[in-house]
């Protein structure tokens, strides 16, 4: 699957994270190296997606 998959659409990957319960992102110097992100109904069901490159 490789992380085209999560950056060839670059505004769904922008609306999706705006759209998160939290986010809590990774850097080393000025470079992003991880994000995590909950989604869900933010009272009944919530998950997490991990990104790390």
């Amino acid at each position: 699957m490789g992380w085209s998959a999560y950056t060839d659409e670059f505004q769904r990957l922008v609306k999706g994270i705006f759209q998160s319960l939290k986010v809590i992102t990774v850097w080393h110097d000025q470079e992003l190296i991880g994000i995590i992100r909950s989604v869900g109904e933010e009272k009944l069901l919530v998950r997490q997606k991990v990104l790390l490159t």
